[in-house]
């Protein structure tokens, strides 16, 4: 992780208090009329910078004496005041103002009392009334000809905006930011002098913080892999350099041990984390830190200065070992988990026991062992039972013929769920009742040059027709081919006359081809994620099938679309193809297996090919009014290389059809046919004829 910070001052609210002179009676006293204008407290998600609710005044002599005080409240002022002072004989004086303390300031008797003053926070997030602020006049002599009496105030704040660069992290990690708050945020600071805290009671353990809603704008990309910013705010705390030899940020880590650790403000952030191999349960996060200040040295946050900062994770997000990174909270996949025992789908004779028990990873997550189908089944009279004294298995009483069902459920950090298939016999079934599986791939072999067929599947499956498809018979079990044909890891065997719908698709999911289940129980569905690199790609199959008995023939389809390409016929023999990509391409979504319907199409890609004669495999997709969508092609030719982009905008590649688009180019040019295609560097035809630009069932 690099932090790049960038200090500019804040917008300055200038007050300016205007100061008029008018002869009295008196020719030694002249009056001095102040007045101000004020806005309007209200609340906003972020402070308002530039409102001013309350006024403290102080007027000092020469000799830094107070001479006069006043404290002016919007509330009791209808939103303006007015205040004026006497002024005794052509003197100096000093005028200094504090906005939005809340209160008014006492015990002040010279200079030297405000200047040692603290403003104390409550809370590190009330700012209702407004930011605090302070100015002063310098010294003003006054006499007859005095002018205007200027004060600019300025914050005691400083304005922390961040945004998260994602274009360096690897292409699986998702990083979802949750919250951003400010550590070490001190509670006071002094009005009108360079200010720290010395002790752990005068920070606030979490300060100003923007979390949920409000930090979704780190989680929206404003433009190249970059976010949009989201502020912070707190009091000016001086630290000074620290870590005189520190040269990155990544040496700005303080000893745990020393006291100064827990005084020095920081950054929180924390996101919810995903990768191939690791995640962060619900409710639990991936923390970044890291210090404040203008160099790896340095720990000074000054007031009005509005720091930049710019978080930007790589690779994995994960390779700092430091108090910088908290990882604690991050499970492997391979051990957050339920081990059933005898397995997912179990069977017994009328009268005798069957006893299903889990071990769950990691170890202490709480199980939930499915009481409510338990109880079900119950009052339908197949079983009766008695749960384990830990809670994690149970014992069936076997008492009639029939089927249920037990959904098994592990709470964080496992997070995970199994389903288990009972049937209850009037006698063990034999092989003969075993159900059978044929496969066969409709239409032509896929075009992307992989798997032209299915070697496995995952298979799932629902009792009875009627009503939306639910997996409550069987849900993701491999099904494998072998020399004696498709074989499952567990046998099935037909329910007695009882419809079944069988729902497959292929290959079976992992986390190398971008396949996982949606969660047993509910629609027979699939998510897909294509990869990046059509060398990479797959292709993907479905089918489902009705049946109660004999051999269920599962016809896959392909529910992919494909994009293939070639030369035209006006393509210079002296040039080659020699880069295709496709940019602003949805390359996630979710199938049903059910209706055939891809749904929730996301994540606009670009999906790269360094062979043309590859095919792309992608989701199917349409490229409506306004779409971004392009074809990027770079032709080479003597040496010289030139790149086109073709909009999409208007195109439609549908599931099952291989679209093939022909290239042309010569003369050392890209050409443009009638359409209204625009390009980068030269024209380019994709010629669309039904010749040239052909569309195929596959």
């Amino acid at each position: 992780m690099t932090v790049m910070r960038y200090a500019k001052i804040l917008s300055v609210l200038i007050l300016a208090l205007l100061c008029g002179c008018r002869k009295e009676t008196s020719p030694a006293s002249t009056v001095v009329s102040v007045n101000i204008a004020v806005t309007p407290a209200t609340r906003t998600d972020d402070p308002d910078e530039v409102k001013i609710s309350d006024l403290n005044i102080f007027i000092f002599d020469a000799g830094g004496h107070l001479e006069e005080s006043a404290y002016i409240d919007s509330h009791m002022n209808g939103g303006e005041a007015r205040y004026s002072f006497s002024w005794i004989g052509q003197t100096d004086c000093r005028v200094f103002a504090c906005a939005n303390l809340g209160f008014r300031i006492t015990g002040i008797h010279s200079v030297g009392d405000l200047k040692q003053y603290r403003y104390h926070l409550s809370y590190p997030d009330e700012y209702s009334r407004g930011l605090p602020m302070t100015g002063e006049s310098g010294i003003v002599h006054i006499d007859d000809k005095v002018n205007d009496i200027d004060i600019n105030l300025v914050s005691m704040m400083a304005k922390v905006s961040l945004c998260i660069d994602r274009t360096r992290l690897g292409k699986n990690v998702k990083f979802n930011v949750k919250s951003v708050q400010v550590g070490g945020c001190p509670k006071s600071a002094c009005l009108f002098s360079q200010s720290k805290v010395s002790g752990g009671n005068d920070v606030f353990a979490s300060g100003y913080c923007k979390s949920y809603g409000e930090a979704d704008d780190l989680n929206i990309d404003r433009s190249g892999g970059v976010s949009r910013e989201v502020s912070v705010y707190m009091l000016e705390h001086m630290q000074g350099r620290l870590l005189p030899e520190a040269k990155t940020e990544k040496d700005k880590v303080l000893d745990m041990a020393d006291a100064v650790a827990g005084l020095c403000s920081y950054i929180e952030i924390q996101a919810e984390y995903r990768s191939d191999s690791l995640y962060t349960g619900p409710g639990e996060y991936l923390k970044y830190r890291f210090y404040l200040g203008d160099s790896p040295s340095d720990f000074d946050v000054q007031r009005n200065c509005h720091y930049h900062i710019r978080v930007s994770p790589s690779g994995s997000g994960l390779e700092e070992d430091s108090w910088r990174i908290d990882k604690s909270s991050l499970l492997p996949y391979g051990k957050a988990s339920i081990h059933l025992h005898p397995g997912n789908y179990v069977e017994g004779k009328v009268g005798s026991d069957l006893h299903i028990w889990a071990e769950i990873e990691p170890k202490g997550s709480r199980l939930s062992f499915g009481e409510e189908e338990l109880e079900y089944d119950k009052s339908r009279g197949i079983y009766d039972y008695t749960m384990d004294k830990d809670g994690h298995g149970v014992t069936l009483h076997l008492k009639k013929p029939g089927s249920g069902i037990l959904y098994i459920e592990g709470g964080a950090p496992a997070s995970a769920a199994e389903m288990v298939v009972i049937t209850v016999l009037d006698s063990l079934r034999t092989e003969n009742d075993q159900v059978r599986f044929s496969a066969s791939v409709v239409k032509s072999p896929s075009p992307s040059g992989n798997a032209a067929s299915p070697a496995d599947f995952s298979l799932s499956a629902c009792l009875g027709t009627e009503g939306a498809a639910r997996t409550d018979y069987m849900w993701n079990m491999k099904v494998v081919k072998s020399d004696g044909g498709w074989s499952s890891s567990t046998p099935l065997y037909w329910m007695n006359d009882t419809d079944i719908r069988f729902y497959a698709f292929s290959p079976y999911p992992s986390s190398d081809n971008g396949i996982s289940p949606l969660p047993a129980g509910g629609a027979p569905s699939l998510q897909f994620s294509a990869k990046t690199r059509a060398e990479e790609q797959i292709d993907l199959f479905a089918a489902s099938e009705v049946r109660r008995e004999g051999t269920v023939q599962l016809a896959f389809n392909h529910i992919l679309t494909a994009i293939r390409f070639r030369k035209g016929e006006t393509f210079s023999e002296e040039a080659a193809i020699t880069g295709i990509s496709l940019s602003g391409i949805r390359g996630d979504g979710i199938y049903n297996i059910e209706n055939g319907e891809w749904s929730e199409l996301s994540s606009e890609k670009t999906f790269t090919m360094s062979d043309p004669a590859l095919a792309f495999m992608l989701p199917p997709q349409e490229f409506g009014r306004g779409s971004k969508a392009c074809l990027n092609i770079t032709v080479t030719e003597n040496g010289d290389s030139e790149t086109g982009s073709i909009p999409l905008e208007g195109h439609k590649w549908e599931k099952g059809k291989l679209t093939t688009y022909a290239i042309s180019y010569s003369g050392g040019h890209f050409s443009v046919n009638s359409t209204e295609n625009l390009f980068t560097s030269g024209d380019v035809t994709i010629n669309e004829t039904n010749e040239d630009n052909t569309i195929n069932e596959f």
